[in-house]
């Protein structure tokens, strides 16, 4: 399938995600964490990677509607389970993505909530999981911040709210 007269960086995305997402599936499955190189294909945003293999990668508003249309399925299943991984895991969404990643699906989710419905193309899904990934960098597990109160309390290291509040993102990181 050639979409002529587009972006050709949105065939060279599809063709990836066609070839690639399958196995995502399957580390995934195997791991319950990302172990390799593929944040690229399945957080398509308007920035080409830069340590992105060529020819590179990204998608505009103009494309977007018609990556929704051409894109294989499992692509969806690849975001969908990784939000589910995140339920799953005590670090949340830190716990499935290295850091290394965070600000790439970040900017997925600001761009990709915004897509709008084109030409009898329903974008909604999109717009829900893209708002569960912003959200999924806010929330943190419950789960997760009760063991590290334990870890300090048995370690004996001062905790307080402000240590968390001016901290954010530092104790997810390690």
């Amino acid at each position: 399938m050639m979409l002529s007269n587009e972006d050709p960086r949105l065939q060279v995305l599809i063709n990836r995600m066609k070839q690639c997402c399958p196995m995502i599936l399957d580390e995934l499955q195997q791991n319950k964490r990302k172990i390799g190189h593929w944040a690229w294909w399945v957080y398509p945003t308007t920035k080409e990677g830069m340590c992105e293999p060529p020819p590179k990668t990204a998608v505009t508003v103009t494309t977007a509607p018609l990556l929704l249309k051409h894109a294989p399925e499992e692509w969806r299943q690849v975001l969908e389970m990784v939000l589910q991984l995140a339920e799953e895991c005590n670090r949340g969404i830190r716990g499935v993505l290295p850091g290394i990643d965070h600000d790439r699906v970040r900017y997925f989710a600001a761009f990709w909530k915004d897509v709008q419905d084109c030409d009898g193309l329903d974008a909604s899904w999109m717009r829900s999981l893209a708002l569960q990934y912003e959200a999924a960098f806010v929330h943190r597990p419950g789960k997760g911040q009760d063991m590290i109160n334990r870890s300090r309390e048995q370690n004996g290291t001062e905790h307080s709210k402000a240590n968390d509040i001016n901290n954010n993102d530092k104790d997810w990181e390690r």
